[in-house]
């Protein structure tokens, strides 16, 4: 996968305990495909997809 650069990224939502970030470019089902967590400034971080 490509690198995510500061245009796939959209609307960032900071809440108490999660954060919900639009990932574009259909880059996001790319990500959740291959990652179940990563790595963000030194933790590690569970991602999924945002229930609608």
């Amino acid at each position: 996968m490509e690198e995510l650069t500061g245009e796939d990224i959209g609307i960032i939502d900071v809440q108490d305990g999660y954060s919900f970030v639009d990932i574009l470019n259909g880059k996001g089902n790319i990500l959740l495909k291959r990652y179940k967590e990563i790595k963000l400034k030194g933790k590690v971080v569970k991602i999924s997809k945002a229930k609608s």
